[in-house]
């Protein structure tokens, strides 16, 4: 599962989140968005936050959206 849906899902903020992993706010905001790749140390840090439900594969490099062969959402 990607962060960001374990995020909704879990019904926890972007704020929330940041202050436990202990980045800003803004950090959390990029890595969702795609725009910056998390350090492996955080990304096990997210791994570690989500119980496991994230792996950290998936952190380090987030698929938004797995899409079929005709171009539509999975």
């Amino acid at each position: 599962m990607i962060f960001s849906k374990w995020l909704i899902i879990a019904n926890v903020t972007q704020a929330d989140v940041a202050r436990k992993l202990d980045v800003s706010e803004s950090t959390i905001s990029l890595i969702l968005s795609g725009n910056r790749r998390p350090s492996p140390k955080l990304a096990q840090r997210m791994v570690n936050e989500s119980g496991g439900k994230v792996s950290l594969e998936e952190a380090l490099f987030p698929i938004r959206e797995h899409r079929r062969g005709d171009g539509k959402a999975a």
